[in-house]
């Protein structure tokens, strides 16, 4: 059984804070779920485990070393091929499918045959392959034509198709829809090697044998899946709250101890003075008393002062094992905006993806949720609403302002630093921008990091506060903000979206964060005519 073994492994930022305590631990018998808060250090130790090279241009090093026992395939969360790249070239079939069109053409070459290798029908067997995928193009098309979707489930196909040993995930299921992400679940779970799977994906995560939780105090293994992990880590958490509420109480009955043994102390240090006033006895033995009272009383006093500092340092290691307070995503509010409509589409035929022409309006306050499968267009759809593609044929109209949030987090410079990025990108004062990035966990000097600094799931964050915090209250096309955050700050998007006065156009697959959201209106994109119909969610 292949495995890996991580030996005082841990993770130093530029700012010389350490992202995680040394981490010493085995992974081995998956499917294993990896878990933990934005920000935590996740994909830089997936990183690290696959023998991948740490970003050093920002400066971030590492210490220990990783023992491994097996070939790795790792696929990161940005997959970075060529967009000229063919889907033969992402297969690793290109060679052979040359050597194939030349022996077609007429090549006696050996090379030319040893390169088919008897592997005759290879072209019509990964094509058949494509089509499985759901991806309608040919080997030869380039990676542009496809969605983000459809580029992340071809290259998790070959992931898994590699032979590799060990296979690392870093949030695989972004991007993919419902029968995608079935086909995924699929190979996990068949896959006979070692699966590592960063995720913060609920319905995924169910499917893992195991859960590690990474936190700044190291990392921790949970045996079961993902509900199995949340039930124990309520019952540690709920125990660290009752020892924390005794641990309290002792406090506080030491800090009246020491009250009461005070109040003792001065009652006899001024029936002291009275007594030697008054007493006849020798001064000696009064100045005798005296000390003697005195040194009980400082003795006393250092007593109380250790056992208090005792007990904070318990108290604050307490603190640091709970969970901080959920992030908040502050959004601008204002009142509910006249009904107008916003949008109009009139036999709008998108540039790419597979939909008839479109007609469609959206109005002003309303809510809508853009599904349909990955490659149909829903990208398309909105980045045609910004301006950023024609239609084919008819037209689309759109009245007063967007703001676009696409899965690249384009809209942010990622040299810039965070506090002039949203301030360059909202109408909010310094102060109010250093309360919404506190929000986030982004405090103090953070506030100058620069974006590409930042986790994905933190320029997810970033990004949203930037959108909603406009005067104006614009259209939010928002695609798949849900992405890369973890479930605290998916529940606080929930949270800001439900109270969002102005429109929204959103794409997403994940069903729970969709469950919470409360949507006016549904939209299918098909490979038919679409259909609106008003939500029922």
């Amino acid at each position: 059984m292949p495995y890996l073994i991580t030996h005082d492994l841990s993770v130093t930022l530029p700012d010389g804070r350490v992202l995680f305590e040394p981490v010493s631990i085995t992974f081995e018998h998956g499917p294993i779920g990896l878990v933990g808060d934005n920000g935590t250090g996740k994909s830089l130790l997936l990183t690290l485990l696959a023998g991948q090279t740490l970003p050093s241009a920002q400066g971030i090093s590492y210490s220990g070393h990783v023992q491994r026992d097996g070939d790795i395939a790792y696929l990161s969360q940005h997959i970075t091929a060529p967009k000229a790249q063919t889907l033969a070239e992402v297969l690793g079939i290109a060679e052979q499918l040359h050597a194939l069109a030349a022996i077609q053409a007429g090549s006696v070459d050996p090379a030319h045959y040893e390169r088919v290798n008897d592997d005759w029908d290879i072209a019509e067997r990964y094509q058949a392959t494509l089509t499985r995928l759901g991806i309608d193009a040919s080997l030869s098309a380039p990676l542009h034509v496809l969605s983000g979707g459809q580029l992340t489930l071809l290259s998790l196909y070959r992931v898994f198709h590699s032979q590799a040993h060990i296979v690392l995930l870093d949030e695989p299921s972004n991007h993919l829809d419902r029968a995608a992400r079935h086909k995924l679940v699929s190979w996990i779970e068949s896959y006979l090697g070692l699966v590592i799977t960063v995720s913060h994906d609920q319905q995924l995560l169910r499917h893992m044998r195991a859960i590690y939780a990474l936190t700044p105090q190291g990392i921790a293994k949970y045996t079961g899946n993902y509900d199995d992990f949340i039930r124990t880590q309520r019952q540690e958490q709920e125990a660290l709250i009752a020892k924390r509420t005794h641990l309290n109480k002792q406090h506080k009955q030491v800090l009246r101890q020491q009250q009461k043994s005070a109040e003792k102390a001065q009652k006899r240090e001024a029936k002291g003075k009275q007594l030697r006033k008054k007493s006849s006895q020798a001064k000696l033995i009064l100045d005798g008393q005296k000390e003697s009272a005195q040194d009980a009383k400082s003795r006393a006093k250092t007593q109380f002062s250790q056992q208090f500092k005792r007990y904070q340092k318990q108290l604050d290691a307490l603190d640091t094992q709970l969970p901080e307070n959920n992030p908040t995503l502050y959004m601008h509010h204002s009142e509910p905006m006249k009904r107008r409509r916003l949008i109009k589409a009139s036999q709008c035929q998108l540039p790419f993806g597979h939909t008839e022409p479109l007609d469609w309006s959206v109005y002003a306050g309303e809510h809508w949720l853009l599904t349909g499968q990955n490659g149909v267009g829903k990208s398309t759809l909105l980045r045609t609403l910004m301006g950023h593609h024609a239609p084919a044929s008819g037209s689309i109209d759109v009245v007063g302002d967007c703001v676009y949030l696409d899965q690249h987090f384009s809209l942010l410079d990622p040299k810039q630093p965070l506090l002039s990025c949203l301030r360059h990108h909202s109408d909010l004062s310094e102060s109010d921008a250093r309360t919404c990035l506190a929000s986030l966990g982004l405090r103090g000097d953070r506030v100058y990091q620069t974006i590409d600094s930042l986790s994905g799931g933190e320029k997810m964050k970033v990004a949203m506060l930037a959108v909603s915090h406009q005067h104006a209250q614009p259209l939010l096309l928002l695609d798949e903000p849900d992405n890369h955050l973890d479930i605290s700050a998916k529940h606080a998007l929930v949270d800001a979206l439900n109270h969002y006065q102005g429109a929204y156009i959103l794409v997403s697959h994940d069903d729970a964060f969709i469950d919470a959201l409360h949507l006016t209106h549904q939209w299918e994109l098909g490979y038919h005519a679409a259909s609106s119909l008003p939500s029922d969610r």
